[in-house]
């Protein structure tokens, strides 16, 4: 288990302002990336669970430190070849 900060907030104004010029930084051996939009610095393993979640859940699931389950994308249904109809001829035949 990793016992770093997950995120570090008011980046524009702490000595990790660095950081927002070159999209995050490495600190105590953990990599942080930058979020603009919140002006935060979000653990490297947190990133896609703070991209995915909304704001709400992803505080709720920092504060308890469990990595909740992402939703889960619908499955990709492949899109099956329409049939010509039988007045209009092929122009690859």
């Amino acid at each position: 288990m990793n016992d770093n900060v997950i995120v570090i907030a008011d980046v524009s104004s702490s000595y990790f302002s660095v950081a927002r010029y070159s999209g995050g930084i490495k600190y105590n051996g953990t990599v942080y990336i930058y979020c603009r939009e919140r002006d935060i610095l979000v653990r490297e393993d947190w990133e896609k669970f703070y991209r995915k979640l909304p704001w709400e859940t992803f505080i709720t699931a920092v504060k308890t430190g469990k990595k909740p389950e992402l939703p889960k994308k619908p499955a990709r249904v492949k899109a099956q070849r329409k049939e010509q109809p039988d007045n209009q001829p092929s122009l690859f035949d």
